[in-house]
């Protein structure tokens, strides 16, 4: 449960969201052109910040609020391979993804296909491999992001073992004042035997005590009446 409870608490991964290849301001192509929900969202979000980039070389990045902008120009056929990404993606796996759509792209269409293809023209034709190489870029691994979620793991592993030592010393003092308890009881029974004891040896020690008397008396007027008398008191 604790592990369960550890793993949930993990923040989720930042991830790449759309990708889109563009003839400058002019898309040519868009993963979630056609789709609805957040994938038409990310596009039209991409479409109003195209004019907005001025890249001054081959790879730039633009920051918009909790997200990025990654832009990469291949100088020979004057493409644009534009990827929207949590900002907390960082840049390294956005210029990943950028570099594999440029290989690909430029492997399956020459320049002059591309410089004559209508707006969204190979939209169908290439989607696809849009939407692999951003699954494929997803699941690589960010070492300063993995290395983040060790250190958390490490972290709630920690905190699970110091909670799991603390239940236990807890049971611990739990036996103890149950046994504390179960003394201090034992205790006033003790002297509660006590205290009747002292009371029933007194009382035979009283007893005792007055029967020696008794019969000390008893002895005592004997000897003086025999005396005094005789032994059959003839002389009484």
């Amino acid at each position: 449960a604790g592990d369960a409870a550890g793993a949930s608490a993990l923040p989720p991964r930042p991830q790449i969201l759309h990708a889109l290849v563009s003839r400058g301001q002019e898309v040519i192509l868009a993963h979630g052109a056609a789709a609805p929900g957040a994938g038409r969202v990310c596009l039209e979000v991409s479409q109003d910040m195209l004019p907005r980039l001025k890249p001054d070389g081959p790879w730039s990045s633009y920051v918009c609020g909790d997200h990025a902008f990654h832009c990469f120009v291949d100088m020979a056929s004057g493409l644009w391979f534009v990827c929207l990404a949590d900002k907390s993606a960082g840049k390294r796996r956005p210029y990943l993804l950028l570099e594999k759509l440029q290989d690909a792209f430029t492997q399956r269409y020459p320049v002059l296909q591309v410089r004559s293809a209508p707006l969204n023209g190979m939209q169908l034709e290439f989607e696809s491999e849009i939407i692999a190489q951003i699954a494929r870029c997803n699941a690589v691994e960010d070492p300063r992001t993995a290395d983040m979620l060790r250190k958390m793991q490490h972290v709630n592993d920690a905190l699970d073992e110091g909670i799991a030592r603390c239940l236990e010393r807890q049971e611990r003092i739990d036996q103890l004042m149950a046994r504390c308890q179960e003394l201090s009881e034992s205790s006033t029974y003790m002297r509660r035997d006590a205290a009747r004891l002292r009371r029933q040896l007194r009382w035979r020690n009283c007893r005792t005590k007055c029967l020696l008397v008794t019969v000390g008396v008893v002895v005592v007027g004997l000897v003086v009446a025999v005396s005094v008398c005789g032994i059959r008191f003839h002389d009484c």
